[in-house]
């Protein structure tokens, strides 16, 4: 009986991958977004900052980001 190392390499394996791979690297965006939402929170309550130095603005835009990566893991998941 022949056996080939390149059988269990399938196309349907490497999509698999490739799925399983761009969830990966989606889900340590989504990490990484909350993560900085979360110590720009917390150094707006440390630091006291005047109100025109964009703090509020960079806190709304890692916001936005997070739901923008949580939005795509999901329809990621859904997709894919």
């Amino acid at each position: 009986m022949n056996f080939s190392p390149l059988s269990f390499v399938t196309p349907d394996i490497i999509t698999l991958g490739m799925k399983i791979i761009i969830l990966i690297i989606i889900g340590i965006l989504g990490i990484s977004a909350f993560m900085l939402a979360t110590k720009i929170r917390s150094f707006n309550k440390i630091l006291f900052l005047p109100p025109n130095s964009g703090g509020e603005f960079i806190q709304r835009v890692c916001t936005a980001y997070f739901v923008t990566v949580v939005v795509l893991f999901l329809l990621a998941l859904l997709v894919l």
